[in-house]
Order: C-alpha cells, then structure tokens, then sequence
C-alpha cells in the first residue's frame, strides 16, 4: 500500500514537472482559476514526501504524507497562504521541504 501511496506522489511530482516549471521566489499556480483545485507537493529534507489538496468540507487544506515526512506547522501555514492568495515559497524555510503545485488533470492552460 505504501509503495502504491509513494508511486502515486511521485507520477504527480512528474505529471507537475512535465508541465514546466516556473523560475523565482515565489511558486505561484497558473493553471486553474480556482487554486483550491490544486494540489501542493512537498519533498522532505530528510526522505518522504506530502501532498496537501483543500479539503473544501473543512474549509482547510489535509495533508497525506509517506513515512519519513514530518509534519511541520511552517508548510501548513503556507499551504493555507497558498490556498488564499495563490503564492508560496518552494522551499520552507523551517523545515527545509521542496514545495511544487500540481493542477488537476483537465486543467493546464484553463483560464
């Protein structure tokens, strides 16, 4: 189940880097409208990895994680930024993760 759960996350992360990636400080979504259709990957520094949607229920974004990926308040934070503004650093600075938003199939070019 972990090595379906980690495939999984590793498609996205290719999926997101097959569609380019974007150079500067700031990982800002293009792709959809809507950035809470998006999805924020996220690498460890030290091993795992993490993907966080918005949980449109709860009204706040859910993170599924690997095991080796720690949770870290600073990438929550900056997820729920992300989810209201549409910008964020692709790297935290606490914690050290590499951060990369993926938009939902269907999505890429929609305006």
């Amino acid at each position: 189940m972990r090595l379906k759960t980690f495939a999984a996350l590793l498609l996205i992360g290719a999926a997101g880097l097959a569609a380019g990636c974007e150079n500067g400080k700031s990982t800002k979504s293009t792709s959809s409208d809507d950035w809470k259709d998006n999805q924020i990957v996220m690498t460890g520094s030290h091993g795992g990895t993490g993907t966080v949607v918005w949980d449109r229920t709860a009204g706040k974004p859910m993170v599924s994680k690997s095991e080796g990926m720690q949770d870290c308040p600073t990438c929550m934070k900056d997820a729920s930024t992300y989810y209201s503004s549409g910008k964020m650093d692709p790297m935290c600075k606490d914690c050290g993760a590499k951060r990369m938003v993926v938009s939902p199939p269907g999505t890429h070019g929609k305006r």
